[in-house]
């Protein structure tokens, strides 16, 4: 039940993340298909380039909980070995906490 509920929540979560960065991109369409000055345009398109940055930033930290700054490059996102590592320290520290 518990597993359920999480799954469900993550799925919502992800659909809502992707609903929201959508919206960003047709924003950035909108904003330069529009007749304004190219000051206002840039100042715009900044705008809306940090927040879409801010969420996936925000999603991939959340990904990257479990691999240390040492593992990662600077600006890098989770790759298939950084999730290995993290579940493979996740399996360790349950069956440490088992074995005691």
């Amino acid at each position: 039940m518990i597993l359920f509920f999480f799954s469900r929540e993550g799925a919502d979560r992800q659909r809502d993340r992707a609903e929201i960065e959508n919206f960003y991109y047709s924003a950035i369409y909108d904003v330069i298909r529009e007749p304004n000055a190219d000051e206002a345009k840039a100042i715009i398109l900044k705008r809306l380039k940090a927040k879409i940055i801010q969420l996936n930033s925000t999603y991939y930290r959340a990904l990257q909980v479990d691999v240390g700054e040492s593992d990662r490059l600077r600006g890098e996102g989770p790759s298939l070995h950084h999730l290995l590592q993290g579940r493979k320290r996740q399996k360790q520290r349950t069956t440490l906490l088992l074995d005691t």
